[in-house]
């Protein structure tokens, strides 16, 4: 893993990361009736807005908080100082890794630094599942009185919930750290000490600093169009879990398409699907409609798109998670037990 300098960090700590925005890749670019508001919807500092039907985005309101950029489809939205293969299938870790955001930052070796835990997407959390026996900590020390704790309190509920779901998969360790002085003294201990040192479960930080309730209400088509970064993250994650898993992650991660009785096989959703995720192939004389969810962004210019409404979209398990009803929610203390 490659490291900040100590220059950087000081700096880091001092600087608030703001999202940088590329019109020319917002999808209301591509197709001019197309109705997305998903980083609107999201973002809580007004600082992006709609105008003549285009995207306008205020760096100077931005607070941060990275949502926009796990909202948009197609990384209209990013984050220059962010690589997001960083946390993901490094199986080299040092143990303990520690996940910091730019603004509580701590020099310790295995830090690494994200401009905010809320930006951590599910596809994040479940690379980071993959990458070995680490125990993972996330810095939660001065997010309870920060701008963006609402999409911190939002990745936690999402791991809890991918913890409860996944049980038999998902098997990493992870804590939190609600006291800045604990990576520091991680740093001048052993590991071993430092790990033993956690005494603050993920459990009991949901519960006490962030005081929410969970609502209980085949192989890759060729392409030569970018991919967007999330999509990158799952076809790896696709690629690297065991075939009896396969079906599983892919409820868990991948939208499915439906396709009804009115298609009639032209190609308007295969030209306008930004990553290449719908093809019209021809086989035995007959042409047929076929879609990989692994490539989709989910971003639903296909259903716009076409005229004939023959098309719909299935999210994923994982993007409905924080909707779920019908069942009760298991008590926190069984999703994540504290690390040993």
């Amino acid at each position: 893993m490659s490291s900040l300098s100590l220059i950087q960090k000081l700096v880091s700590h001092s600087t608030q990361q703001i999202a940088d925005f590329a019109q020319d890749r917002c999808l209301r670019k591509r197709f001019n009736r197309f109705d997305c508001v998903n980083c609107i919807d999201v973002c809580a500092s007004g600082a992006i807005s709609l105008s003549d039907r285009s995207i306008r985005f205020s760096a100077r309101a931005c607070s941060g908080c990275m949502l926009c950029a796990e909202a948009c489809p197609n990384d209209a939205f990013a984050f220059s100082e962010f690589a997001a293969d960083s946390l993901c299938f490094s199986e080299d870790m040092a143990e303990p890794v520690v996940i910091s955001c730019h603004q509580q930052s701590q020099i310790y070796p295995e830090e690494r630094l994200v401009p905010c835990l809320g930006g951590i997407t599910n596809e994040h959390l479940l690379a980071l599942n993959m990458s070995g026996e680490t125990t993972i900590a996330f810095n939660v020390s001065s997010c309870a009185e920060c701008q963006n704790k609402h999409g911190v309190i939002g990745m936690l509920h999402r791991l809890a919930w991918l913890k409860q779901k996944n049980r038999s998969q998902f098997t990493r360790k992870y804590t939190v750290i609600t006291d800045q002085n604990e990576i520091i003294a991680g740093a001048q201990s052993a590991r071993r000490s430092f790990l033993t040192g956690l005494r603050e479960s993920l459990c009991e930080t949901i519960g006490s600093q962030f005081s929410f309730q969970i609502d209980d209400a085949g192989p890759a088509a060729k392409t030569s169009r970018r991919i967007p970064a999330r999509v990158q993250i799952k076809k790896q994650l696709m690629a690297k879990v065991a075939s009896k898993d396969r079906q599983p992650l892919s409820r868990l991660i991948n939208h499915r398409l439906i396709i009804n009785e009115a298609c009639n096989l032209c190609p308007l959703c295969k030209g306008i699907c930004p990553t290449g995720a719908i093809q019209v192939e021809q086989s035995e004389g007959e042409k047929e409609l076929r879609f990989d969810g692994t490539l989709c962004s989910g971003c639903g210019l296909c259903v716009s798109f076409c005229k004939q409404k023959a098309l719909s979209l299935v999210k994923p398990d994982s993007w409905t998670a924080a909707a779920e009803t019908g069942s009760q929610p298991a008590p926190l203390e069984a999703l994540l037990p504290p690390v040993e």
